[in-house]
């Protein structure tokens, strides 16, 4: 799926404004002490969806990849809010096989019956049953949550309807299992 495909469909989701707010600056304080020479410089300020890390304003999610500003490490594509990764954001194969190493989400396939299980699935309940995904997830709407499908479509109708009822840290495996065979990832 191109980038391009991938826009429109979280366009049509409604999730475009949480991946295409634009990035403002960053503005460098420089130091300086009671007797204006000038100091160490000081921690930037970072504007817009920057973040501070390491010393620099970078774009928030790859930050987040290594300095997990969260407390926890938010997916690619997602915002840290008060404590909770925030958003809709897309995985590839490599970056699901790296996170199942510390899981701390819940990873469910849409896809029934299933076409294949990835290790380490909680579990398996139809994209079109609203019902039964809150269900297997539970009353925390910011519970970090990873769908997969064969390949797509069926993650995308499930986000839009985990959205829907108020659930704010959604992921998906971008190609479904079918990447994730394709990228050597073994199936249970």
């Amino acid at each position: 799926m191109t980038f391009e495909h991938t826009f429109r469909m979280l366009a049509w989701m409604g999730a475009v404004a949480l991946i295409a707010a634009p990035a403002v600056g960053c503005i460098h304080n420089e130091g300086h002490d009671d007797n204006n020479s000038q100091s160490e410089p000081a921690e930037p300020i970072c504007e817009g969806n920057l973040e501070q890390c390491d010393g620099e304003c970078v774009d928030l999610a790859s930050c987040l990849s290594h300095c997990g500003s969260c407390g926890i490490q938010c997916f690619s594509g997602q915002q840290c809010v008060d404590g909770s990764c925030i958003g809709v954001s897309a995985l590839s194969p490599e970056e699901l096989h790296e996170a199942l190493q510390d899981k701390d989400f819940l990873l469910l396939n849409v896809r029934m019956p299933p076409v294949g299980i990835i290790p380490g699935t909680d579990g398996s309940v139809c994209n079109e049953d609203p019902e039964g995904l809150a269900e297997k997830i539970g009353p925390d709407l910011n519970r970090r949550v990873v769908v997969y499908c064969r390949t797509i479509p069926r993650s995308f109708e499930a986000i839009q309807s985990l959205r829907a009822k108020g659930y704010t840290s959604i992921s998906y495996l971008d190609g479904g299992v079918q990447a994730w065979t394709e990228a050597g990832y073994e199936l249970e």
